[in-house]
């Protein structure tokens, strides 16, 4: 789904419901100087990762309401966005609510996360089945020794051992996160499997913060048999 898409998609719902705001998409200039007599919702595209599409939403209150209608707008929007599950919807993160003295409003700033393409790498790890995002990388690493050999002068000696590793991000269910944080910290050994590569590893690496949905990142290293 393209991130224009998105907009739209987000747009017509916001406008399909009884928000009594006005909902428009942001065009340069938006909003004007003049001040705010009515609640106005303005949504936009901002910056993402390469899978994601990150909508912009700028929500506007009257002064005159004050600051907790401003909070109580994006706390409905952020009940719909929810409630309603669009395609690839992630989560919803806000700023501070501040007052615009020029507009005479309170404005609170909010992003929507939207997951907009999935690699889906078929990785296993144990009875794991991992979904990895963009960039998850399988590496195989020869280990070799240098050394100098006074008869032939510098030489590599090829040990034929090698360790492979799977780096990566992963969106992953709080569940899973923990199970997967209960594997990190007893150093369980299973078998891997990607790409058509299987071998025996070991979970040596996991950061996130265990929320439902929130890419965490990971590192499987190969156990030498």
């Amino acid at each position: 789904m393209k991130p224009n898409d998105i907009l739209q998609q987000v747009l017509t719902l916001l406008q399909s419901k009884e928000l009594n705001a006005d909902i428009y998409e942001r065009f340069p200039g938006q909003p004007t100087e003049k001040p705010i007599t009515n609640s106005t919702v303005l949504l936009d595209i901002d910056s993402g990762e390469e899978d994601e599409t990150v909508v912009s939403i700028s929500v506007f209150t009257p002064a005159a309401s004050g600051a907790s209608a401003c909070r109580a707008l994006v706390d409905q929007i952020r009940q719909i966005l929810w409630e309603e599950q669009l395609t690839g919807y992630q989560s919803m993160a806000e700023k501070t609510t501040l007052y615009d003295a020029p507009l005479r409003a309170y404005r609170k700033e909010a992003t929507a996360l939207f997951q907009t393409e999935l690699v889906s790498v078929p990785l296993v790890f144990g009875e794991e089945t991992i979904i990895a995002r963009a960039g998850t990388k399988l590496i195989s690493k020869r280990r070799v020794v240098d050394y100098f050999s006074p008869t032939v002068g510098d030489r590599v000696q090829n040990l034929n051992q090698y360790a492979r590793q799977v780096s990566g991000t992963a969106y992953i269910t709080a569940a899973q996160f923990s199970r997967l944080y209960a594997l990190l910290e007893n150093g369980a050994q299973y078998q891997v499997t990607i790409a058509g590569v299987t071998f025996t590893g070991v979970l040596s690496e996991l950061s996130g913060n265990g929320v439902a949905n929130d890419p965490a990142s990971f590192v499987i290293q190969e156990v030498p048999a």
